[in-house]
């Protein structure tokens, strides 16, 4: 029995939630069988205060298999979860059981990004499982090393203390007067070092997932692609377009770098899709005077984004991003931070690079007269393919077993 674990939830999934369906559906389609989907289950008063409405759960499994085309013979398990923010792993939705308590013992768990468990989590009994297989997709070091002395603005630092919900002093900890990067660096080593402890097989999906850390602080750890897109993403023409929109896809959050988008989209336009953006990322949006045109979720479809010609995406926050391999995919033109979590993405032409945000202007006035070209498909099929992905996670899954105790 095959038990995949998940913290997200439609109909705010994640590049991670995603992947984790495309992993599923691949190894189903590999002919590995008997696979359970587990995902975080919330009481309707708390539907209400994290999401703005509530739902069912048939209206979840519709959504899993009718939009983000999970299976049918994939099993779906709902578990208690409660919203937590960790402090130095980040924020989400947690099993308020042990997950012992909630998959079968000698079953096979996969993580996706088990770092946010695993750090509220005491006495795992990793026993319990056949086999476990951790899948790290986050760079959560990255962004606070390179983001927490950047947010000097008074407006955003106030914003940033009332949408995390924290302590002030935690902000002084972003703004780095209280505590230092070593200590910072040790937290993240230790919460890894637990991560690959209790796991058979950790892959981390990029080199900037562990870039940061000393190797022998890190054992057994490969570094493989698991993150691509559905073959019909391969089959898409370049458009031509009359306008220069500017569109950003995902959630506007912090650890995204919203504040920094913003500020680079001060009185102009950008369209989004994604999670509505709160109250307090909306008086960011208003001190910047940005145009703000929000479309509601992205459905995944082609025709959505026909008017919208570059993509601006901030975050390094991802091991590697989802989305950005979707726009990629679309011919869009894409404008990244020159980042390690980015080199993926250096071999293709319609992607561009800035290494300070003062070159950003530059770059959009570059691209306001050209067209995306079309990109290899054998090339982005090559590097991106979902088929190879699920492949080689056949292989890995087949070739490691331990005794239980």
């Amino acid at each position: 029995m095959y038990c995949f674990f998940t913290n997200n939830i439609p109909p705010s999934i994640s590049g991670v939630g995603l992947n984790t369906i495309y992993h599923i559906n691949e190894l189903n389609r590999n002919g590995i069988k008997n696979i359970h989907f587990y995902i975080p289950w919330l009481e309707e008063k708390k539907q209400i205060k994290y999401f703005g409405f509530n739902f069912t759960q048939s209206e979840q499994i519709n959504l899993l298999i009718n939009k983000y085309k999970l299976s049918k013979d994939i099993k779906i398990h709902f578990y208690d979860a409660e919203f937590y923010v960790i402090s130095l792993s980040g924020s989400g939705l947690l099993p308020i059981n042990k997950i012992e308590n909630i998959c079968p013992k000698n079953s096979i768990l996969i993580f996706e990004d088990p770092n946010l468990y695993l750090s509220n989590c005491k006495n795992f009994n990793k026993y319990h499982f056949t086999l476990i297989i951790s899948i790290l997709h986050t760079n959560y070091y990255h962004y606070i090393y390179h983001n927490y002395n950047l947010i000097n603005d008074e407006l955003v630092s106030k914003t940033l203390s009332l949408y995390l919900g924290l302590e002030r002093n935690f902000l002084s900890f972003l703004n780095g007067s209280t505590y230092s990067t070593k200590n910072i660096t040790r937290s993240f080593i230790d919460t890894l070092k637990y991560t690959t402890e209790v796991s058979d097989i950790t892959i981390a999906i990029s080199p900037s997932v562990i870039e940061p850390f000393k190797k022998k602080e890190l054992t057994n750890i490969s570094i493989i692609n698991m993150i691509g897109v559905p073959y019909r993403f391969f089959s898409y023409k370049p458009l031509e377009y009359n306008e220069s929109n500017i569109f950003y896809i995902g959630k506007p959050i912090i650890n995204k770098n919203i504040h920094i988008l913003l500020k680079l989209m001060s009185n102009k336009t950008l369209h989004m899709f994604g999670t509505e953006p709160s109250k307090n990322i909306k008086l960011i949006i208003k001190y910047y005077n940005v145009n703000f045109v929000y479309h509601g979720y992205w459905n995944q479809t082609e025709a959505e984004l026909l008017n919208y010609k570059i993509f601006l995406n901030c975050s390094i926050s991802e091991g590697i991003c989802t989305t950005n391999i979707e726009m990629l995919c679309l011919h869009k033109f894409l404008i990244l931070p020159s980042h390690i979590s980015n080199d993926i993405f250096k071999d293709f032409e319609n992607v561009y690079f800035y290494k300070n945000i003062n070159q950003v202007p530059d770059i959009l006035a570059l691209l306001n007269n050209k067209q995306p070209i079309k990109l290899s498909k054998k090339k982005l099929y090559k590097k991106f393919s979902y088929n190879k992905i699920g492949e080689e996670l056949v292989k890995i899954i087949k070739s490691i077993k331990r005794n239980t105790k």
